[in-house]
């Protein structure tokens, strides 16, 4: 709230960057209808154009939209996939929980403050910065890992790690700091295997 019952009409957050980021999604739709590269533009510094490998691109914000935006237009599409984002770190965090404690209701909890969590609710214009639902699952995937030592987990929590690179490369400094001292505080469980 209020973004849900502003869908259609506002972007959210206090700054342009939201603006950035709808711009995105607008340039990833053409650039793909028209059977080009999304990573060079000429609509910025025309003529020349610029390349857009280092730009700020949130995918996992971009994906939505473009499934979206045909069928309820541009900001209502955006808007949702800020919902969807918010929901999968909710519903990510549920998971974790749930296999920690068993316990659907400290589950849940857990879930609402993860993606009601009020750094995460005061960046709505950066979506890039909502959708770190990979973290619980890649968190999820390393206590498989260290718990039972099966292999496909290992990988699931290489690609999860991976993920939360591809959403926002500064988030893998907080997730590698957690997960080695994850890592060595669980040290006694997995060091005898």
């Amino acid at each position: 709230w209020p973004l849900v019952a502003q869908l259609r009409t506002h972007l959210p957050g206090d700054s342009t960057d939201a603006l950035l980021h709808y711009w995105n999604g607008w340039w990833v739709q053409r650039a793909l209808r028209d059977g080009q590269s999304p990573y060079y533009t000429a609509y910025l510094f025309y003529p020349n154009g610029l390349s857009l490998v280092t730009h700020n691109m949130a995918w996992f914000q971009i994906l939505p939209w473009l499934i979206f935006e045909p069928l309820i237009g541009g900001i209502a599409a955006y808007n949702l996939g800020i919902l969807i984002n918010l929901t999968l770190c909710g519903c990510a965090a549920f998971v974790l929980t749930y296999h920690l404690t068993g316990d659907a209701r400290a589950a849940f909890l857990g879930g609402l403050i993860y993606q009601a969590w009020p750094y995460r609710l005061s960046q709505l214009a950066h979506p890039n910065l909502l959708a770190s639902y990979w973290v619980p699952i890649f968190f999820l995937f390393l206590v498989l890992v260290l718990r039972k030592g099966h292999w496909r987990d290992a990988v699931l929590a290489g690609l999860c790690f991976a993920l939360v690179g591809y959403t926002r490369w500064q988030q893998l400094i907080p997730v590698t700091l957690m997960a080695l001292v994850y890592f060595v505080c669980a040290a006694r469980d997995w060091w005898p295997r």
